[in-house]
């Protein structure tokens, strides 16, 4: 099970407005991060990993550079919808290069 994710940005409170926003989490303390000695926060989510916000110089960015979340489709579609409607940006493909936005499709089974 996991209990938090770390996730470095160079603004807490922007970083917060989007997990807040588009995920319904909320603030649950704020901490003070020992690996930068700045101020951090934590927020929370019933059912979910907490996310621990900290400060990190534009350098250690992104971090991590993926996470996922699995939701069925009908959330997916809401979330995304949300996720543009706030100016974000999407990506329909893997390649970091790719820069077609929108949904991409999702393949499983045996790839071989």
């Amino acid at each position: 099970m996991v209990n938090h994710l770390i996730l470095g940005t160079t603004d807490v409170d922007a970083t917060e407005a989007f997990y807040c926003l588009v995920f319904a989490y909320s603030r649950h303390s704020k901490f003070l991060d020992t690996g930068t000695g700045l101020e951090g926060i934590v927020l929370s989510l019933t059912g979910a990993p907490h996310l621990l916000i900290v400060p990190f110089a534009e350098v250690r960015l992104p971090n991590p550079q993926h996470m996922a979340f699995e939701v069925d489709r009908e959330r997916f579609v809401e979330l995304f919808h949300r996720a543009i409607n706030l100016g974000l940006r999407t990506r329909a493909e893997l390649s970091l290069t790719y820069t077609t936005e929108g949904i991409g499709r999702l393949v499983t089974g045996d790839l071989a």
